[in-house]
């Protein structure tokens, strides 16, 4: 994101899945995913599984809030009521929701990873070179790296990934590419995302062993912790630890495998006032992760 005139004190930053716009039974979500950002308030906004041939939608449900009209008023005579696609119209709803100028550059997408502002977006220099020097299937898919999208500003880069979600070797090796090409810029760095893999706290023994009969039931592999070990390693620290949060599942099967973590330089700058899953939303299989950050 570009610099604004006078940084925010805090910051709030949501991480959902949105399974391509559509709720577990394959319905379109869109109208909730907006209600839902009336209460939330994010000012960025990091969706995987995005889907970029959605539509907006410019009414209101009889089950919608009553304080949402005004909003897509706002936005809807920005647009002049034409059909826009999904990305810049949520962008103009967040930039509506703060009460900030709507900017055409306020998101960035890159394959099934999208990151939406309320302000201006400014990629990470090495978002220019999205295609690895080597095509290894297990970092990206027909040699291309389409599971990291990362823009900068407001003293921060929000990082945005999707890890595969098969194997942990595989995550492991995208993981490593993604970290060698991110950390070494020594700035404040928020990673947050779908990355398909478990904290072995977050789960009692009985837990622990429940996951991996459903596992073995589904012909999946074990579960394994290798990967956010890899991003403690890092220095990557969960921003629901920071928050002294409860780690709620995220995902089905009792899981909780969507995280924002934060580099000792994020950690130095601002603070985790709260992290939590908005686990009473059903608009997709997966649910939401809010983090607020505060500045030091």
């Amino acid at each position: 994101m570009a610099q604004s005139k006078e940084q925010l004190p805090s910051l709030t930053i949501c991480s959902f899945n949105i399974h391509g716009f559509c709720n577990p039974s394959g319905n379109e979500n869109v109208t909730e995913l907006i209600c839902f950002l009336l209460h939330a308030r994010p000012h960025i906004l990091c969706l995987q599984e995005f889907d970029r041939s959605a539509q907006p939608i410019t009414t209101v449900t009889a089950s919608s809030p009553q304080a949402l009209q005004p909003l897509l008023d706002k936005v809807n005579a920005h647009f002049k009521h034409r059909k826009v696609l999904i990305l810049p119209w949520l962008g103009a709803f967040l930039s509506v929701l703060h009460d900030v100028p709507i900017t055409d550059d306020n998101h960035l997408a890159w394959a099934s990873l999208a990151t939406i502002t309320a302000f201006p977006i400014t990629p990470r220099p090495d978002n220019t070179s999205l295609r690895p020097k080597h095509r290894d299937s297990s970092v990206a898919k027909g040699g291309r790296s389409d599971r990291i999208l990362a823009v900068q500003g407001e003293g921060v880069a929000v990082i945005n990934i999707h890890l595969d979600h098969v194997a942990s070797a595989t995550r492991h090796k995208q993981l490593k590419h993604y970290l060698a090409r991110q950390m070494s810029q020594q700035d404040a760095q928020v990673w947050v995302g779908d990355w398909n893999a478990l904290t072995r706290a977050d789960y009692t023994a009985k837990q622990w062993a429940d996951i991996a009969t459903v596992r073995a039931r589904n012909s999946w592999e074990p579960p394994q912790t290798i990967v956010m070990e890899q991003a403690a390693k890092a220095g990557l620290v969960d921003a629901m630890v920071l928050a002294r949060g409860k780690p709620l599942p995220t995902s089905r099967f009792a899981t909780r495998i969507d995280y924002v973590l934060l580099n000792s330089a994020a950690r130095e700058s601002w603070v985790v006032e709260s992290c939590h899953t908005q686990v009473d939303m059903s608009m997709s299989d997966h649910k939401p992760v809010l983090v607020q950050l505060v500045r030091r």
